[in-house]
């Protein structure tokens, strides 16, 4: 009996003793999950994954937002190291647009893991489209005194979420309420750019985006006149999207606050 115990011991105590194989890894170089580029371009990533089995396969698939996936990739590889240098042509296109590429790496074990890189697309030349008379009240008065930059609605800030808010006019409705304060602040967090020179009849997206990116940010804009060019962005701060610029087209400030008003346009 006493043997039969020792050597059940022994077959625990090999099984406890055996090691574990490391897992199924991959990593991408640089750590970047978004890219913004221009058709035609190339993105070079280094992909490195490492197994404890053998490895099989690594596969990149390629997804445009609304279409199906198509395989880019799909190599057999071996041993339990990977190291591959992918370079990525950004399709050619006339519009804005988004990718994402799906990487995976698998082993002969069964195990695989994959990671995501999303390309988004602006064509330099793409033309931004301009929707005329907004119109957006005092605070003061009854009015819409907010707006919402991505749906191109006025909005009541006091029944609205904050974070749709893209500016607010600022006008004191309990101090001097009858005079518009030509002053706007962004509940949700947008920057202002005032630029007089922004050739905004001929704007494009590159256009906006590189005068938007190279001027000074403001939580707020004041001193708002008509004739004026306002560049502002909404959205994810890390993706190159959601720019507009505001041409203010009137200012009306009326013995009554009710209709006190700015009217602009916006082109994004």
């Amino acid at each position: 009996m006493r043997s039969y115990l020792l050597i059940i011991f022994a077959i625990l105590f090999s099984f406890s003793c055996k090691k574990e194989k490391d897992p199924l890894l991959i990593f991408l170089h640089p750590a970047i999950s978004v890219y913004n580029a221009n058709p035609d371009d190339v993105i070079r990533i280094e992909v490195t994954g490492s197994s404890g089995y053998e490895l099989k396969k690594l596969k990149i698939n390629q997804r445009k937002v609304n279409s199906l996936s198509t395989t880019i990739l799909d190599s057999a590889i071996s041993g339990n190291n990977l190291s591959y240098t992918l370079e990525y042509k950004v399709p050619a296109g006339n519009d804005t647009t988004q990718y994402v590429l799906e990487i995976m790496l698998f082993d002969d074990s069964g195990n695989k893991t994959s990671i995501g890189v999303s390309v988004f697309v602006y064509p330099n030349n793409l033309l931004l489209v301009e929707t005329a008379g907004h119109e957006m009240f005092s605070h003061a008065s009854t009015g819409y005194d907010a707006y919402d930059f991505a749906t191109g609605q006025p909005l009541h800030s006091e029944s609205s979420d904050s974070s749709v808010m893209n500016i607010i006019d600022m006008t004191n409705d309990t101090i001097n309420p009858n005079t518009l304060l030509n002053k706007w602040s962004s509940p949700a967090g947008n920057k202002f750019v005032r630029f007089i020179d922004f050739d905004y009849a001929n704007a494009t997206f590159t256009m906006l985006r590189n005068s938007y990116n190279s001027g000074i940010k403001n939580s707020f804009i004041e001193n708002i006149s008509s004739g004026d060019i306002i560049l502002s962005k909404i959205g994810n701060p890390l993706i190159d999207t959601g720019y507009v610029a505001i041409k203010i087209v009137l200012i009306i400030d009326e013995d009554s606050t009710q209709l006190d008003r700015y009217i602009f346009n916006l082109k994004k």
